[in-house]
C-alpha cells in the first residue's frame, strides 16, 4: 500500500448517508485518490446516528462500522483529545478538528465552516 499525499478526515455527516459514504470510501481504496482518516469518536457518532436518525438496525450499523475499520485499518486517528479543548470551533466539532490537526490532513470533510483550521493550515475549505 502506498502512502497518499492527500489526506482527509471524514466527519460523521459524510459517513452516514450511504451514497456519500460509499463514494468517499471507494475513492480511498486502491489506487487511492486520497487517504481517509477518522476517529473512534467519529465512528461512534456514525453508529449512534445510523440507528437513531436513519433507523438502521443496531447490528447492521455495528457491522458497517466494523467493515470500515477492517477495510481501512490505517484510518484511525488517536492522540487528539489533548488538543481538542484548545480548538475554537463549535464545541460539538472540536474532536473532528483536533483529529484533523493531529493527523495533518490536506482536507477535512465536514458541513461546518471552520476558521480554526487557519491556525494550522494556510488553505482551508469547507463543504458549506
Amino acid at each position: 500500500m502506498r502512502v497518499n499525499q492527500y489526506v482527509i478526515v471524514a466527519d460523521a455527516c459524510v459517513l452516514m448517508p450511504m451514497p456519500v459514504a460509499d463514494t468517499l470510501l471507494r475513492l480511498a481504496e486502491e489506487p487511492e485518490f486520497y487517504s481517509i482518516r477518522w476517529s473512534q469518536e467519529i465512528l461512534a457518532e456514525v453508529e449512534r446516528n445510523l440507528v437513531a436518525s436513519f433507523l438502521i438496525d443496531p447490528a447492521k450499523a455495528a457491522r458497517r462500522i466494523n467493515v470500515m475499520k477492517e477495510s481501512f485499518p490505517e484510518a484511525m486517528v488517536d492522540g487528539y483529545r489533548d488538543i481538542a479543548n484548545i480548538m475554537t470551533n463549535d464545541a460539538k466539532d472540536r474532536h473532528v478538528l483536533a483529529a484533523a490537526v493531529r493527523c495533518g490532513p490536506t482536507q477535512s470533510l465536514a458541513t461546518t465552516r471552520n476558521t480554526s483550521l487557519s491556525r494550522y493550515y494556510s488553505r482551508t475549505e469547507s463543504s458549506v
